[in-house]
């Protein structure tokens, strides 16, 4: 009976040292489960924060991108307004040419509105400064002179060659015409005289045109730039909002600051 009773007795002792052995493996594994789950949470953590900050340097980078964009396009606007301004300078001062002295042009009005003719002969003795015209020269008319004078009129645009200098003015025969007309000396400042070289142009309107030309090319030389800088803007635009951010690796972990993607402008 003592026997059995020991037996009993270390039986009892053994189950009790199993359990308690199986209840320090299940605390452990737990301890385990418990440090495993903290670490994955902790680099989750870390891995969106890195993401964050990539993201956030990506948008600064494409800001500070954006804004040198602008600073570019608002430079050649700048600079194709300044052209424009110069071109537009060139074709007044080339328009200058055509325009009538502002005292003759309100005299002629005058007498227009009034009705009267006044022959070319009774004008007043012109100055010694205005241009030298001389007999065989090619002339062409800027301004018309004399309208409204029958058989005396001079109009804009007529070309001839002087035929006469008498008493300082000149006969001009224009061409179409049989006979020469006057063009007193005091209104040379109407007449141009063009160049006997036909490989140069020969009057001021071929220079404006040449002048207009030049403006109209760089006019849209211009435009092809800017064109260019707004796909180049419109293409910074869409990098700056993407729609996905792709999760980082080990490998590309140490490089996460500085996510890689297409080049920026100069």
């Amino acid at each position: 009976k003592a026997a059995e009773e020991e037996a009993a007795r270390q039986k009892a002792i053994e189950e009790e040292a199993a359990r308690q052995k199986a209840a320090e493996e299940e605390a452990a594994r737990q301890k385990a489960a418990e440090e495993a789950r903290k670490i994955a949470e902790e680099e989750e953590a870390a891995r969106r924060k890195a993401e964050e900050e990539a993201r956030q340097i990506q948008a600064i980078e494409t800001q500070r991108a954006q804004e040198a964009l602008a600073a570019r396009i608002k430079a050649r606007q700048e600079e194709e307004q300044r052209k424009k301004d110069e071109e537009m300078k060139q074709v007044a001062q080339s328009l200058a040419v055509y325009a009538p002295p502002k005292q003759d042009s309100e005299v002629g009005v005058a007498l227009v509105q009034s009705g009267v003719d006044t022959p070319p002969a009774l004008k007043p003795v012109s100055s010694e400064d205005l241009e030298e015209i001389t007999v065989g020269d090619r002339v062409e008319v800027i301004n018309s002179l004399y309208v409204g004078q029958d058989g005396m009129e001079v109009l804009a645009g007529w070309q001839g060659s002087v035929e006469e200098i008498n008493d300082g003015d000149a006969v001009i025969l224009f061409y179409g015409m049989d006979e020469g007309r006057y063009v007193l000396r005091e209104d040379f400042g109407n007449l141009i005289v063009m160049k006997a070289d036909p490989s140069i142009s020969s009057s001021s309107a071929d220079m404006l045109g040449a002048v207009c030309s030049e403006a109209v090319t760089q006019n849209e030389q211009l435009r092809s730039q800017n064109a260019a800088l707004r796909v180049e803007l419109d293409r910074l635009l869409a990098l700056a909002t993407p729609l996905t951010t792709p999760p980082l690796t080990g490998a590309s972990a140490g490089s996460a600051r500085f996510p890689p993607g297409p080049p920026l402008p100069p």
